[in-house]
């Protein structure tokens, strides 16, 4: 008779709500001490955005931590004309997501990301330009950054989903990725990746023993031709 007093349902009830408030009161404390990736997400304006409405949250804890862990170059062979016009735009928006920008002119022209590689402006000499851009990149920056993109100064990048999908690469195997219209042709328009390795080797295998043109041809078909060297 007194067991079945003490264990009353609704005492039973009460314990176990009990129970249930304090595992809850434990978790709540203890979420204090969660790593970053369990942070809450920022305001639009507190990632480099613009809203002017206050609900808008962005979570950006996956693009910080591929920041910081995949480091990419973009580069573009571009004219002293479109420095003030294209080149502008593509610094104020996703170029300074690039962990470095530089920008290949052929124009007397020089700046902190400005190169200037001489010679003559034109679609018949872009093959020279990025050579010229491959052999700078090689002797400036290969230790630097995991990962060389090119691109256009009319292209646009995201480049939160670009290191997305080079971290599932090895920046040390000689890795190119980008989209060809055939097989032996990389459009630079579209925007091609030299991983470091694959920059090493265009360079020692390629430029160095004289085994890729430096001049002449067309440069989306001679650089992929160069890269199966």
């Amino acid at each position: 008779m007194m067991l079945r007093k003490v264990l009353r349902p609704d005492c039973v009830g009460w314990a176990f709500s009990a129970i249930i408030i304090c595992a809850l009161m434990w978790t709540l404390y203890n979420l204090r001490t969660l790593p970053d990736c369990w942070a809450k997400p920022r305001h639009l304006t507190d990632v480099g955005g613009s809203s002017e409405d206050p609900t808008i949250m962005v979570d950006d804890q996956a693009a910080r931590a591929l920041h910081l862990r995949v480091r990419v170059l973009c580069w573009l062979p571009s004219t002293k004309a479109r420095l003030e016009g294209a080149l502008k735009a593509v610094n104020e928006t996703w170029g300074r997501r690039c962990d470095g920008r530089v920008y290949f002119v052929n124009t007397g022209h020089t700046a902190n990301d400005v190169v200037d590689v001489g010679g003559l402006d034109g679609y018949d000499y872009l093959s020279s330009k990025s050579a010229a851009a491959l052999k700078y990149l090689y002797h400036h920056h290969l230790h630097h950054y995991d990962w060389f993109i090119k691109g256009e100064d009319d292209t646009y990048i995201i480049v939160e989903n670009l290191k997305l999908l080079l971290s599932h690469y090895n920046a040390s195997s000689p890795v190119h990725l980008g989209t060809g219209y055939f097989n032996d042709h990389l459009p630079g328009g579209a925007s091609y990746v030299l991983s470091r390795e694959a920059l090493r080797r265009v360079n020692e295998e390629g430029y160095r023993k004289n085994r890729c043109l430096t001049d002449g041809g067309h440069e989306d078909k001679e650089v992929a031709r160069c890269l199966q060297l």
